[in-house]
């Protein structure tokens, strides 16, 4: 039987974040992306730590029983899996992280509380592009275009990520 896959973006992104990995895995696994809260198609939605791991839930439920499940979270995306994992601890056969903190202090947490509150003054779009071109300056164009290319067509019909936070507490 295949695995399934649980996708979760990191911040600042969405589910889109995985489009580079797609053709690698499809052939392999069953695959579910999920977008948090302030992400993606929930963009409208408040950012709460309860929220994201509610909908991680539902990405779970869907699989078909009896299928393994396994749930990966990048960054923000880590965070949310970990807190599903611990609440949940029946509901997978695997955990993936990659670039989480199971206690978000420090500067790095400052840093990103940082970045959600540039985007509150600046609003969604604008920080949406500035976090564009940071990441056209951290990856190469082969890594970087198909995770941009795919969220402007998301924002071209009303889905622009964003990253509205209250606290990673919340």
């Amino acid at each position: 039987m295949r695995a399934h896959l649980v996708l979760v973006h990191g911040s600042r992104l969405s589910s889109t974040q995985w489009a580079p990995q797609l053709p690698l895995l499809r052939d392999h696994v069953d695959l579910t992306l999920v977008d948090l809260p302030g992400h993606g198609a929930r963009a409208s939605e408040e950012f709460t730590l309860a929220r994201c791991v509610e909908v991680v839930d539902d990405a779970v439920r869907a699989v078909p029983e009896s299928t393994p499940v396994v749930l990966v979270g990048h960054s923000l995306g880590g965070y949310a899996a970990m807190a599903y994992a611990a609440s949940h601890p029946d509901a997978l056969d695997g955990l993936v992280l990659a670039g989480a903190s199971a206690t978000p202090t420090g500067p790095g947490a400052a840093l990103y509380r940082g970045i959600a509150t540039l985007t509150d003054r600046l609003g969604p779009e604008r920080m949406t592009r500035v976090n564009d071109r940071v990441l056209n300056r951290l990856y190469p164009a082969e890594r970087v275009d198909p995770v941009i290319s795919v969220r402007c067509l998301a924002s071209r019909a009303g889905r622009v990520p964003v990253s509205r936070r209250r606290s990673l507490h919340s």
